[in-house]
């Protein structure tokens, strides 16, 4: 029978070792667990306003504006849709600052978009207009089944902003 003698210092290097493991993990849990978080508050829907368009601002966690749907801003909101050049292919869906426009349809448009045939999505439940502070801004599409699409697009925001009544990077209070 071998005995092994193991120094106290090579001792102190292990657990301090695994000390340093264990609290990386520990962050990235609790990182991965605010991400979530920050998805549901950004894809939920607020109480009585499912069939509203909301403005979400990513940096207040809320949204700051909400606005009746009417056929001017679902029309714009086709045309950005048109507009779509490809598939949005960051890592991180969710941008750190900017604005998220939550725009539903009800009924569901039926997809006729290339871009939207490609991928097999039949009919689109919302859309998403994500602006990121000095950033282009891009598309998250849900599907019917709630399934999230990402675009790039080449339209511009600026008439919807305006149909919106909302100017763009503005601190608002409503």
């Amino acid at each position: 029978m071998t005995v092994f003698f193991v120094n106290i210092k090579y001792i102190r290097i292990i657990t301090a070792f695994f000390i340093i493991i264990l609290s990386i993990l520990f962050v990235y849990l609790y990182r991965s667990k605010l991400d979530e978080d920050k998805y549901v508050q950004v894809f939920a829907v607020q109480a009585g306003t499912e069939d509203d368009i909301e403005i979400f601002d990513v940096i207040e966690e809320r949204v700051i504006k909400t606005v009746k749907t009417n056929s001017k801003i679902i029309n714009e909101a086709k045309n950005i849709m048109g507009s779509i050049t490809g598939i949005y292919i960051k890592v991180n869906a969710l941008p750190s600052d900017g604005y998220i426009i939550k725009i539903p349809f009800t009924p569901e448009l039926k997809a006729d978009n290339k871009w939207f045939v490609n991928y097999g999505i039949n009919s689109i439940g919302k859309l998403f207009v994500v602006m990121p502070e000095n950033k282009a801004p891009y598309l998250i599409i849900l599907d019917s089944n709630e399934r999230p699409y990402l675009f790039n697009f080449s339209g511009k925001t600026e008439k919807l902003l305006k149909l919106l009544d909302f100017e763009r990077y503005q601190k608002s209070s409503s």
